[in-house]
């Protein structure tokens, strides 16, 4: 009886463990401006995904880029693009017409033209980080 108890015990321990690992520490009251867990190092204050803010991350060193109204890390993809560098011109902008269509807001096709393949969709969506707050497309060069 002992026994079961203990183990009653460990089970509703390890649920509790569990549930309190996968609860949010985001704050859940309405906020009008979508965030990200991503923390400034120097304030130590949630990221506002904003295109100001991506913007401040234009190199491929420090990528980021909006898709479809997404905010997406691509730094540590870059040197693994099939397409080589040609997705740095993505960094700190809107890059949703280049990796739509591939090609600049200008209408240059970039690498093959043609749309990203389904494989490509879903690799990009492990790099998402959240909705961006202002969506203000900035043209590619």
């Amino acid at each position: 009886m002992i026994a079961v108890i203990a183990i009653v015990s460990l089970i509703v321990a390890g649920l509790a463990y569990r549930s309190n690992q996968y609860t949010s520490t985001t704050d859940t009251t309405a906020s009008p401006t979508p965030t990200t867990n991503i923390e400034s190092a120097a304030t130590a204050a949630p990221v506002v995904l904003t295109a100001t803010e991506v913007a401040k991350h234009a190199t491929a060193a420090d990528c980021w880029t909006i898709i479809a109204g997404n905010v997406y890390n691509l730094t540590t993809y870059i040197s693994r693009h099939p397409g080589g560098d040609a997705i740095a011109m993505a960094c700190g902008r809107d890059g949703t017409i280049m990796f739509q269509e591939r090609m600049t807001d200008d209408g240059e096709p970039i690498g093959s033209g043609q749309a990203h393949s389904t494989q490509a969709e879903s690799q990009l969506s492990n790099l998402k980080m959240g909705p961006v707050a202002d969506v203000t497309p900035s043209p590619l060069p």
